[in-house]
């Protein structure tokens, strides 16, 4: 069976205090598979491992030991990334960006063209679903009419 999430005996440690000489392991050993469909609560204490679990699956961290599937592939693969979404606790938004300037740095990131957008559908381009055009949309959607040209932390603290 091919599990959605897929953790064989990950570990994480920090290293901490002065010259970094001190070692915590805030993840120990942990193995745990969810099947796709199942719905999962991932509930722990405060120092539980349960941010340092999300942070290494989504590779904003390198376990210490351990290997991390989803859908399949191993959480190396960076092209895997594109299909989940992730909202830390604490977002960061960058002060001097507008909503637009956010959106399209993040399209960028994932790699969409910014003049044209290829259609998998029809296997041509097609300039009307520029990254531009499908951003501002999104951000019209998402935030309020004038968003796109509003700071991003102005939206967010709302």
């Amino acid at each position: 069976m091919e599990y959605a999430v897929e953790i064989k005996n990950l570990s994480k440690e920090y290293e901490t205090g002065f010259l970094k000489k001190k070692r915590v392991r805030a993840l120990d050993d942990l193995t745990l598979n969810v099947a796709p469909g199942q719905i999962f609560g991932f509930l722990g204490g405060n120092g539980a491992g349960k941010t340092t679990t999300i942070k290494t699956l989504m590779r904003l961290q390198f376990p210490t030991e351990g290997s991390a599937k989803i859908l399949g592939h191993d959480i190396s693969d960076v092209s895997m990334h594109a299909r989940i979404g992730y909202c830390p606790e604490n977002p960061y938004f960058y002060d001097y960006l507008t909503a637009r300037e956010v959106m399209d740095y993040l399209g960028e990131l994932f790699g969409m063209d910014k003049l044209e957008a290829f259609d998998a559908n029809r296997g041509t381009f097609d300039r009307r679903r520029s990254r531009r055009t499908r951003l501002e949309k999104a951000a019209q959607k998402i935030f309020k009419r004038n968003a796109p040209t509003r700071r991003a932390r102005s939206i967010a603290d709302k």
